[in-house]
């Protein structure tokens, strides 16, 4: 009975994997595409709107404060103290 029990326990696995494969995962996948895209639409109109209001020849150095890794400061140069050969 155990046996009989798992080959339907696999057969049913696999058709839920057939399913999710051919209905639920492209319509997962339209989606994920569908806010990236929408995303990235805001993100370079917001952009042209800001250089749209900049005066010609106005240079403009923003920075992003949301990235994580560190970055090396000028407190973290290490000195090499060179020697000629001769």
């Amino acid at each position: 009975m155990s046996l009989f029990r798992v080959i339907l326990l696999l057969i049913f696995g696999w058709y839920m994997l057939a399913i999710f494969g051919r209905y639920l995962f492209p319509m997962l996948l339209r989606y994920l595409i569908n806010f990236t895209s929408e995303k990235y639409v805001k993100s370079e109109l917001e952009r042209l709107r800001d250089e749209a209001n900049q005066k010609q020849g106005q240079v403009v150095v923003k920075k992003n404060k949301d990235k994580t890794y560190h970055s090396k400061s000028d407190n973290d140069d290490d000195y090499v103290d060179f020697e000629e050969i001769k």
